[in-house]
């Protein structure tokens, strides 16, 4: 029953790093990608000083997105119009990153590299004991906010949330409506969050 199950996994190196990581968690006993993630300690990163914050930063995460999909990087349908007209209009606030590699073919294994930088191939303790990238902007001085379609219960995001520093935390338990499906919001709604 492929509903359930967690992805389907293609001979490549990182669906290499995904076996041999599976292989290590029955050995050993670590459980990440099968048991999810873990609680996490707060982090203390040891700032100096606050700021005054002069921009926001807002990174949007759409691992299953291709960049050949998207109008944005030349596709010929218009599938980015708004990201398209951002970039034209603000162009010096704008930044895209022309060579962005995946780093995973699992979602269990590539959200976690991509909130904390710890690469798929590393240890598990470090994507727990590693801060994620919204903590250094909490600590000096932003505010935060993390919003998703999906349920936090999934791979345990709601216990290695607990200590992250979000200020404002919506996801499918938040939401009062319909379910697009048994998986989360329709991503529609959550745009408008």
């Amino acid at each position: 029953n492929t509903r359930y199950r967690d992805q389907v996994y293609f001979a490549d190196t990182n669906g290499y790093s995904f076996f041999v990581r599976a292989l290590y968690n029955e050995i050993t006993g670590d459980k990440m990608g099968s048991a999810g993630l873990q609680a996490r300690s707060p982090q203390n990163l040891n700032v100096t000083s606050k700021v005054t914050p002069e921009f926001n930063v807002v990174m949007i995460v759409a691992e299953s997105l291709r960049k050949k999909s998207m109008s944005l990087y030349g596709y010929n349908r218009d599938t980015t119009p708004n990201l398209q007209a951002f970039r034209e209009n603000k162009s010096k606030d704008f930044f895209l990153f022309e060579k962005a590699y995946s780093n995973a073919t699992s979602t269990l294994i590539s959200l976690p590299s991509i909130l904390t930088g710890v690469l798929p191939n590393e240890s598990t303790a470090k994507i727990h004991k590693y801060p994620i990238f919204w903590e250094f902007g909490k600590a000096k001085g932003y505010s935060t906010f993390y919003i998703t379609s999906h349920d936090h219960k999934w791979n345990n995001l709601k216990g290695y949330f607990a200590n992250a520093g979000i200020d404002y935390l919506w996801n499918r338990d938040s939401y009062p409506g319909n379910l697009y499906n048994d998986l989360g919001i329709d991503d529609r709604e959550t745009l408008k969050e």
